[in-house]
């Protein structure tokens, strides 16, 4: 049985077991919108370190140009965590096909692991 229908109105819905997505999209995904991913040897193996640079440059663009309603208490400041990365990049990214980030990522559906 299909799931209910998200994205593209005009598209069949997606099966949500098929709304998965892969270690690798997920880096891919950070790299270009979010940071920067390295990777340090601990000796056992390599521990990847995450900064968040891309995602910092935004939350400060926003509190900068909404710093008036901000300090009214009329929006929230934007921070470097789930809540700014929501808001700043995956709403942007999804807003106009209205999907999630698995069906925009794999329009073809990716088995969940």
């Amino acid at each position: 049985q299909k799931g209910p229908r998200v994205g593209n109105p005009n598209k069949e819905p997606t099966d949500p077991c098929l709304r998965g997505f892969c270690l690798g999209d997920l880096k891919r995904f950070f790299e270009e919108h979010v940071g920067e991913v390295s990777f340090e040897e601990d000796g056992v193996a390599p521990r990847p370190t995450c900064l968040a640079t891309k995602l910092m440059r935004k939350c400060t663009a926003y509190n900068a140009d909404h710093r008036t309603d901000i300090s009214r208490g009329r929006l929230a400041a934007q921070r470097t965590d789930m809540f700014g990365l929501q808001k700043l990049v995956v709403r942007p990214l999804t807003k106009e096909r209205q999907s999630s980030l698995a069906e925009l990522w794999n329009p073809d559906g990716t088995q969940a692991k």
